[in-house]
């Protein structure tokens, strides 16, 4: 509910700054380098082969060719939305709203975006109700948080949002994250643990649907606030030599980790081990190889200098 919000807004950070450094076309050709290239790869390499490798391990004989996007999808939106701001930026680029010294936006505007985020996120989670998936291979009920999230962004790096976070920001943070988990816990308390969450993921507009399609967006931009304050803060966010490797290999990791967790998560079925220990083995081995795997690639020549 938060985590693709968050990387969709630490995009956005770096947008403008990107755009007005590279101009219209370098800034495309870039983001296209970058970001369509690891999508082809994974789509036309990388999820077949995860697709025909799971489905050999559970005993399919006859599997045809089967393309995938897979966690990539992330990689040709991104490219989208960017593709989408240049045209704007290019277009109006004579227009006061991308000038530097243009004002922050007042304190009631930001409230009212947020108002009519929290509608349109309501709406659009209903009427997809989590299983509408579009041709761009997301469900476009979490559309209007990316799209959100990715403007904040780069209104973040425009106003310097990021250096002006404060203790109450945090609080509420908190506050929201506390009243959603408090709805999640009422509501499996209720309904029982082990009973069919299905009424809460329907096509209609009951109260359970519509509960629990705003208590994820509260669960998700909360995380989001406390995460952005923590890592604002000087004892965080500060020169360190092992963040700096694994931030150099992060977009690796998220290009090879599904082949690096599925295939081996899929075949620890067949030793019948609870889940606990299904999990220790892929943090164990999972993690660590996909670590190992964004290292190779970042060492192929052109690849580690314009693709990751």
């Amino acid at each position: 509910a938060w985590f693709m919000g968050a990387f969709f807004f630490l995009a956005g950070l770096f947008v403008e700054s990107s755009y007005a450094k590279k101009g219209f076309l370098q800034f495309l050709f870039q983001r296209a380098i970058r970001l369509l290239i690891p999508f082809c790869f994974f789509y036309f390499v990388l999820g077949p082969l995860t697709t025909w490798t799971v489905l050999t391990i559970f005993g399919w004989e006859d599997i045809t060719y089967q393309p995938s996007a897979g966690p990539l999808w992330f990689a040709r939106t991104l490219f989208i939305f960017s593709l989408i701001y240049a045209c704007v930026r290019y277009t109006l680029k004579d227009n006061r709203m991308f000038a530097e010294s243009v004002d922050a936006p007042p304190p009631r505007s930001v409230i009212s975006v947020s108002w009519t985020l929290c509608v349109t996120l309501f709406v659009g989670s209903v009427s997809a109700a989590m299983r509408g998936v579009i041709s761009i291979a997301t469900m476009y009920c979490y559309y209007p948080q990316y799209v959100t999230a990715f403007v904040l962004g780069m209104a973040a790096t425009r106003y310097g949002w990021l250096h002006s976070l404060e203790r109450k920001h945090l609080y509420a943070g908190l506050i929201g994250f506390g009243v959603s988990l408090t709805v999640i816990l009422t509501s499996c308390s209720v309904v029982g643990w082990d009973a069919d969450f299905g009424p809460f993921w329907g096509m209609s507009y009951t109260w359970p649907v519509m509960l629990w399609a705003f208590d994820e967006q509260l669960m998700g931009f909360s995380v989001m606030l406390i995460v952005l304050y923590l890592f604002s803060r000087p004892l965080v966010n500060r020169p360190s030599a092992s963040m700096k490797w694994i931030a150099r290999r992060a977009f690796g990791v998220y290009i090879c980790h599904t082949i690096c967790i599925s295939i081996p998560g899929e075949a620890f079925v067949f030793t019948h081990a609870p889940y606990w220990m299904r999990g220790l083995f892929l943090m164990l081995f999972g993690v660590p190889t996909s670590w190992a795997m964004a290292h190779v690639m970042l060492c192929i020549p052109w690849v580690g200098s314009h693709v990751l």
